[in-house]
């Protein structure tokens, strides 16, 4: 057990968010000043403002007048006014809270020159409330975890959509236990989702909690930076968005490792996201066609090569590139342009639709399968042993090298 548990207990006493941004500076009456907001779903909201004036507490007057005139809804929540050269921006609601930051530029967009526009932290409030991670009435310690070194952190059956961005803690978790909540919220089409940014050694989530217990409908989003970490899926519900995965893993460690044992699961599946693990493992607990489902995006990058991804049962959609992939049970299929250097198949079978080049291919049991997709391809060199089956769309796939195999096999044609 690490020296210090710290539990989540929510609860805290909420009020209304205040944040506020200084003009300061020589300032220009046609200097750009920028407050860019983002809401829980991902979605943005950039309100630029003139200066209109060389004095900074009439260019604040300016931007709040512009602030509370807008009718875009991620504004509307909020209340601006001013005191001096301060911009005050209040929330309506207490325990709601909301992202703003602030620019500014030049004009035409260039760097700002001898203007500022900077967040006073001077009579800031935290809204509070028992959906904020960074709220430390919420943990039962009295402290936001990460102040305290060696701890263990647990989240039981809670709703965190605030605080999330945790990246900057003094000290880094020992071990993130998330079990039956929802941290963070589903991400507006066409953007990323706001995830947990938190450093953690080992982050362990949906451990020893049944579909019965497990908050449906609700996604868990953690994204674990460039710390090294082992992250283990146990187990999920489903997401209320059908088409999103119930848990949505980001990282920037090229010695991270990714184990899931149940639950759908995306890694760096939002739109343009990047993600770099060294490897995945996918496993199952009693299904093993059915416990993982597991969808990789395109912007992921596999630093490990003994194996890359161990596939032992599930359902995987890969979309990137990879060096090796051994998938001995469930399905693969692969997507868009990713290259494999050495698939290894021992029982899976594996839909392969990516354009990207399979340098070696061996099928030692199970199948590959290149009908489901007419775009032109190349298999340099597949290894066929017995048990192994070759679906070969002859009219895309190009097998540059003749079949072999380490055994003696009949090679049988069947029409496609």
């Amino acid at each position: 057990m690490a020296a210090n548990d710290i539990r989540f207990i929510g609860g805290a006493v909420t009020a209304a968010q205040v944040t506020k941004f200084t003009v300061g500076g020589t300032v220009e009456t046609d200097d750009l000043f920028i407050l860019t907001v983002t809401g829980l779903d991902g979605k943005t909201c950039i309100l630029s403002t003139a200066a209109g004036s060389t004095t900074p507490s009439t260019v604040a007057t300016n931007i709040a007048t512009a602030w509370n005139a807008s009718t875009n809804t991620l504004l509307t929540p909020i209340t601006a006014s001013t005191s001096g050269a301060d911009v005050i921006l209040i929330g309506d609601v207490a325990g709601v809270g909301f992202n703003v930051a602030a620019t500014t530029t030049e004009a035409g967009g260039g760097t700002a020159d001898a203007q500022t526009f900077i967040e006073n932290l001077s009579g800031k409030v935290h809204p509070g409330g028992s959906y904020d991670w960074n709220t430390a009435a919420n943990w039962d310690t009295g402290a936001v975890p990460g102040t305290l070194a060696d701890s263990t952190v647990y989240v039981d059956n809670a709703i965190i959509l605030y605080g999330l961005n945790q990246s900057a803690i003094a000290n880094t978790l020992t071990r993130l236990v998330i079990r039956g909540s929802q941290i963070g919220t589903n991400p507006a089409g066409g953007c990323l989702p706001v995830k947990l940014q938190i450093k953690g050694t080992a982050i362990d989530i949906g451990e020893s909690f049944g579909p019965s217990t497990r908050t449906e409908g609700t996604p868990i989003l953690v994204d674990s930076g460039t710390t090294t970490s082992t992250i283990t899926i146990h187990n999920s519900g489903t997401n209320s968005v059908s088409t999103n995965p119930a848990v949505w893993i980001k990282a920037n460690a090229n010695t991270t490792k990714v184990i899931v044992k149940r639950g759908i699961v995306g890694i760096g599946w939002g739109d343009g996201e990047t993600t770099t693990i060294n490897a995945l493992d996918v496993l199952y607990v009693n299904q093993k066609a059915t416990d993982a489902q597991v969808f990789i995006g395109s912007g992921v990058t596999f630093s490990g090569a003994s194996p890359a991804i161990t596939q032992k049962g599930g359902a995987v959609m890969l979309g990137s590139a990879i060096a090796t992939i051994t998938a001995e049970a469930g399905t693969l299929l692969t997507e868009g342009s990713g290259a494999i250097t050495t698939l290894t198949i021992k029982g899976c079978v594996v839909t392969s639709n990516s354009t990207g080049t399979i340098t070696t291919a061996n099928v030692e049991s199970g199948t590959l399968d290149t009908l489901k997709s007419n775009k032109t391809r190349t298999i340099t060199t597949i290894k066929i042993n017995p048990g192994g089956v070759f679906k070969w769309n002859k009219a895309a796939v190009v097998v540059t090298n003749p079949f072999t195999s380490d055994s003696s096999v009949i090679l049988t044609g069947a029409a496609a």
